[in-house]
């Protein structure tokens, strides 16, 4: 989840002028449509890339990348039982 966030936080930044279509692009890769936990994971990637788009770093790697601890760091506010069917 949280190198997606980054993924798609850059995708959000490289084409803010086109922020319908990045939103169905991220759509297509994390779909939001099955009716459980995933779903609110899906969310929250689109969400944060949104709202993180501009720290996105192409020429970071994806550990150093600050998107990427705010999804872990959200991950692990969350119940652990949400993630007891990955």
């Amino acid at each position: 989840m949280a190198p997606a966030t980054d993924r798609s936080a850059l995708g959000v930044q490289l084409n803010e002028e086109a922020p319908d279509f990045v939103r169905e692009m991220i759509l297509d890769l994390y779909p939001v449509d099955n009716d459980d936990f995933s779903d609110v994971i899906n969310q929250k990637i689109m969400d944060m890339a949104f709202e993180m788009a501009n720290l996105a770093d192409g020429d970071r790697s994806s550990d150093d990348s600050p998107i990427t601890q705010a999804a872990w760091d959200w991950c692990i506010a969350q119940d652990p039982e949400n993630f007891a069917d990955f």
